[in-house]
């Protein structure tokens, strides 16, 4: 958590199209997916296919990550999909289709040719650091800034609906929508505010 930020949509576009390599596709999948769920690594890894994918092949608007997989293991996440994360998804799902990936219980972000073990958060940290690095990005970056991205984007887009006269406590809705069961926790990921609150400080000084 600490060792992380958000990225800007610009940053979000520059790393999306950064992807290299045969598992490019793959790699675009989990960050999009991150970035547009909120989802925790260790929950994006636990994706098998048959959570992201209808029988019929259709790509489900809802995704869950089940309590056993769920950081506290206390209850599970069930996340609206939007079309930004179903279209990141489609390359990687059609790459699958032609290598013959197609049975519901094989991991979705999977180890080079085992489907039946997802690659470690480790190699997932390495994957996006050396793109974040390619983009020439700065600052804190890891994994967690997929999370950071949508509870950044979450709630400004709540303070909008705020400024527009809509009775909503954006910072609890940010907290529901990153799964928090202690408001607390939520307060450390928009840590990254202080330089809005220094602006506003700056702006508002008297004397």
């Amino acid at each position: 958590m600490r060792g992380s930020r958000p990225l800007s949509v610009d940053e979000v576009a520059r790393v999306r199209d950064a992807f290299s390599g045969k598992l490019a596709r793959r790699n675009m999948a989990l960050f999009l997916l991150g970035a547009n769920t909120g989802f925790r690594v260790s929950e994006l890894l636990s994706l098998r296919l048959g959570d992201v994918m209808e029988e019929d092949g259709t790509i489900k608007d809802r995704l869950t990550v089940s309590r056993r997989n769920m950081k506290g293991k206390k209850s599970s996440r069930n996340v609206m999909l939007n079309a930004h994360g179903q279209k990141g998804m489609v390359p990687w799902l059609l790459e699958l289709g032609e290598r013959e990936v197609v049975h519901k219980d094989d991991f979705l972000f999977f180890s080079g040719r085992d489907t039946g073990r997802a690659i470690g958060r480790s190699q997932a940290w390495r994957v996006l650091t050396r793109t974040y690095k390619a983009c020439g990005l700065k600052g804190k970056l890891g994994t967690h800034a997929m999370r950071k991205t949508f509870a950044n984007n979450i709630y400004n887009h709540l303070l909008s609906r705020v400024a527009a006269g809509e009775a909503i406590d954006a910072f609890r809705a940010t907290s529901k929508a990153l799964g928090h069961a202690d408001i607390k926790s939520t307060d450390q990921y928009l840590s990254f505010l202080v330089a809005d609150i220094d602006m506003s400080i700056n702006c508002v000084g008297v004397g």
